[in-house]
């Protein structure tokens, strides 16, 4: 391993906190601290396209619900109208029933 890449494990290891840290206080020599830079710049980069990415599954997620929430209320809409038609056969049903006994009398 290069000097570099065992830097750039030892600043995997802190993490992007304490390697900001060390920079800002001085703790780093300059060409770590170019190092530091370096790698802090691809941390960045690297968590800006993850927010991007998770930015636009929710979004995705967002359009689907959208879409099966319109389809359940058309299929609302439909049983509401079965439910009518239901209603209203029934109450046919129930007065051809009394029409019908009371002319069998």
């Amino acid at each position: 391993m290069t000097d570099d890449s065992d830097q750039i494990a030892y600043f995997e290891r802190i993490g992007s906190e304490a390697v900001r840290h060390h920079l800002y206080n001085a703790g780093f020599n300059l060409r770590i601290q170019a190092l530091a830079i370096k790698w802090l710049a691809e941390k960045d980069q690297d968590a800006g396209r993850l927010r991007d990415a998770n930015q636009a599954e929710q979004i995705a997620l967002a359009r689907s619900a959208d879409k099966a929430a319109w389809t359940a209320a058309r299929q609302a809409k439909i049983a509401n109208k079965i439910a009518i038609a239901a209603l209203v056969a029934a109450t046919i049903a129930i007065i051809v029933s009394i029409i019908s006994l009371t002319h069998s009398q």
